[in-house]
């Protein structure tokens, strides 16, 4: 039964990011930018929720909130961001010092369509699974 709620709670946030994700590009191009600077200053490891203050910081310093709506970057989220990077920039595997998480799980078992509907695929909950790390 544990199990299974961590595979529903792995789902959900799992779709969540890809979501947020889809919705909010610059954040993956800001969590980049600071990550190679964070890299070009000589650290080996960084933390990812460093990154995610940065980018809090910057957007809450140089962008204007629109119709009174703060910048949100939610914490659960920087997970997702580090092993994204991860997988995109293999030469820097291991930046980002990860644990076990449910961010490990690459394929959701409901996908999010380009309207960001779910839309189910599989009725059955997957596993969630783990790097060798």
């Amino acid at each position: 039964m544990t199990q299974m709620l961590l595979d529903i709670k792995g789902e959900r946030l799992l779709l969540e990011f890809l979501k947020y994700d889809a919705e909010n590009p610059h954040v993956w191009e800001l969590f980049k930018r600071f990550t190679f600077e964070a890299i070009r200053a000589g650290h080996g490891n960084f933390s990812a929720a460093g990154i995610a203050e940065r980018i809090r910081w910057e957007t809450m310093i140089s962008t204007t909130p629109i119709n009174g709506d703060a910048f949100k970057l939610s914490n659960n989220h920087n997970a997702f961001y580090a092993r994204k990077f991860h997988d995109h920039f293999p030469e820097h595997d291991g930046f980002f010092r990860t644990r076990k998480s449910v961010a490990d799980k690459k394929e959701p078992a409901e996908s999010l369509d380009s309207a960001g509907s779910q839309q189910q695929q599989q009725t059955t909950v997957c596993a969630v699974t783990t790097r060798g790390d």
